[in-house]
């Protein structure tokens, strides 16, 4: 006999059901229309997103007040949950409407005195308090209230939050009246604040964190609802991939959309909980973020009596949707855009490689110490020759300022082409033939291929510059790859290496080709291979005669179409972890792309900017921030 025992819930009314789906779910809520009266108001907010928080944060019964009335919605909400209501409004206009919609207690007045207005003890603070300066810009919202002759401004009295013109000056009295309500509320109980950050002109106002961060001496900021990813995580640049705790303000990065984007604000914060690794079948990598990061994805149904998920040719008329990371299945769709990148035709300075010093003259340079030193052009264009031969040196070649630049082969036909590529890039530059490899003596090009391309194994890499160059320069790129350490056939195509940033930048590469690699990382390397119609679209790419693939109907482990790729989630896990996290702002499109999948840093389409503020539960409920502080 087992016997199971619930504490007590001390805190509301719901059963377990309604607690989970409050604590574990964004809210997204579908208000009833305002009626002409509610529409007076410039900021209210719906009956319905106060309903869930009353009911989550109180019993019936017990006492709400709210500092900032306006037209009645909490004590409304309070009159359906059967809550006790005080509400306090500053202007008389709003008032009238607040008395005609409810019998619960309205005190006209300033918050700012509201330690002489309210001397009842409550159980539940909630609000969404004036913006104050936000409130006053100038856009389409304001025009089109203007033209219905609504309000765009609260009032016109001084002593109007909403007037306040100072920033600061606004922050400061917004924390005050919650530190004079501080009395007022019993121990242990909740305060919500409904809050939005926003843009003034160029300089971005946090106002939601501000406030947190000026009554972190009086409440307790508790929960945890802030979008992040673990600091090794990899996010697709115009660099190739780099760790998102690497990522700079500016750099470009890829969104959804498949365009590159600048970074705006990159977030740092400690977090102490579950991450979510989620794996998709081709790249095969686990990506870790917070339960509640949004994730581009296309739901797909799992049919248990023939055991097999739904076909691609039906989920692909779903529209795709963000979904938090917690709620995704095995087998859901993730969307990988194919990046639209706008093809460099910059020139090569390769006087930027060498630490050596040079001496320039006439378009060349060259090293100053004695001997019979190389003359190299101080720029190059970036041809199909010069990434042909960059292909050739990333697989089979080596480098460093200390020897010759030596690139091997056995086959004489390409070591034959190797040197065409030296000569037509690097004219009158020194070449030697041997039966293994082709070897160019001369140090100071030996360093810069070494420095642009990598020295060993281990640490080769195909540079930012190539990855936008032009398709046909990025072809003959991979001519020279595979004829290294590449095969293909009609059965199989693959790629083998030990370094991590090649396996990675070449799957840029391919991606930029619409193709997407099977990534399998090995204990002696990551393989990269295709199979089926893949093979026939690489080999035309290389050029490869005689590739016919005779089996085209494999059971697809992944899809594509104009725009992305759709990879299945192969394995989800969930981990404890302690540390820092990131997040990044990108805009207009408010996404950036990790490894394996597209990523939103807002809810509704609206920007969450989240910020570090110890254990804040910052849902971003209705386009607003809900900061949830605790006495």
């Amino acid at each position: 006999l087992c016997l199971f025992f619930m504490r007590q819930n001390k805190l509301n009314d719901l059963d377990s059901k309604e607690w989970l789906k409050f604590t574990k779910t964004w809210f997204v809520h579908h208000p009833k229309a305002r009626k002409e009266t509610d529409k007076l108001h410039p900021a209210k907010f719906p009956e319905s997103l106060v309903e869930q928080f009353i009911s989550f944060f109180t019993k019936r019964g017990e006492t709400v007040l709210d500092p900032f009335l306006g037209t009645g919605s909490t004590l409304v909400a309070c009159d359906e949950t059967g809550r006790k209501g005080i509400g306090v409004e500053l202007a008389e206009k709003y008032a009238v409407i607040a008395r005609k919609r409810t019998k619960q207690r309205v005190i006209v007045g300033d918050s700012l005195k509201i330690d002489t207005l309210v001397h009842d003890t409550v159980d539940f603070v909630i609000t969404s308090p004036p913006y104050g300066p936000m409130l006053n810009k100038k856009g389409l919202a304001q025009n089109k209230r203007k033209e219905e002759k609504l309000d765009t401004r609260y009032s016109d009295d001084a002593l109007d939050l909403g007037n306040v013109a100072d920033y600061g000056l606004f922050v400061d009295s917004l924390c005050t009246v919650f530190k004079k309500i501080k009395p007022l509320l019993r121990e242990g109980k909740y305060l919500v604040i409904i809050l939005q950050n926003y843009r003034d002109g160029k300089i971005y106002r946090p106002l939601a964190w501000d406030v947190a961060r000026g009554l972190s001496q009086d409440y307790m900021l508790v929960g945890e609802r802030i979008w992040c990813f673990h600091p090794e995580t990899l996010i697709w640049t115009s660099e190739g991939v780099k760790q998102i705790q690497q990522i700079k303000i500016n750099d470009l990065v890829l969104t959804h959309a498949g365009t590159f984007e600048p970074v705006k604000q990159k977030f740092k914060r400690d977090y102490s909980g579950p991450l979510f690794g989620i794996t998709v079948r081709g790249l095969n990598r686990s990506v870790f973020c917070t339960p509640e990061h949004k994730i581009l994805v296309i739901r797909r149904k799992f049919w248990k009596k023939s055991h097999c998920f739904e076909r691609f040719k039906d989920v692909i008329k779903k529209k795709p949707q963000w979904v938090e990371a917690f709620d995704l299945k095995i087998g859901d769709l993730l969307l990988l855009p194919i990046p639209h990148v706008t093809p460099s035709s910059l020139r090569l300075n390769l006087s930027l490689y060498t630490s050596k010093k040079i001496w320039i003259s006439d378009g060349f340079f060259s090293t100053l110490n004695k001997g019979g030193q190389t003359k190299l052009p101080l720029e190059i264009d970036i041809t199909p020759d010069f990434c042909r031969l960059a292909g050739y040196y990333i697989s089979e070649g080596h480098g460093s300022s200390r020897v010759a630049l030596s690139i091997s082969s056995y086959n004489k036909e390409i070591r034959e082409d190797i040197i065409y590529c030296f000569n037509q890039v690097f004219p009158g530059i020194h070449i030697h033939e041997t039966s293994k490899e082709v070897l160019c003596y001369s140090r100071l090009l030996s360093e810069i291929f070494a420095n642009l391309f990598g020295s060993h194994a281990k640490g080769k890499k195909i540079p930012p510059l190539l990855l936008n160059t032009h398709l046909n320069n990025l072809a003959e790129l991979l001519k020279g790859l595979w004829a290294g350490d590449g095969c293909i056939s009609s059965q199989r195509a693959a790629y083998k290496t030990i370094s991590p940033l090649l396996a990675h930048s070449l799957t840029f590469v391919l991606l930029r080709f619409k193709l997407i690699p099977n990534v399998q990382f090995q204990t002696d390397g990551i393989q990269l291979s295709f199979r089926g119609k893949s093979i026939e679209i690489l080999a035309e790419i290389l050029k490869t005669n005689g590739i016919k693939v005779l089996r085209k109907k494999y059971n697809n482990q992944t899809w594509r179409d104009a725009l992305y790729f759709y990879l299945p989630i192969r394995k989800i896990e969930e981990k404890k972890y302690t540390g820092s996290v990131y997040n990044l702002m990108i805009e207009p499109h408010n996404t950036y792309v990790t490894y394996s999948f597209s990523s939103h840093n807002c809810q509704d389409d609206k920007t969450l900017y989240p910020y570090g503020m110890g254990n804040a539960y910052v849902p971003n409920v209705h386009h607003h921030i809900c900061l949830i502080l605790r006495k």
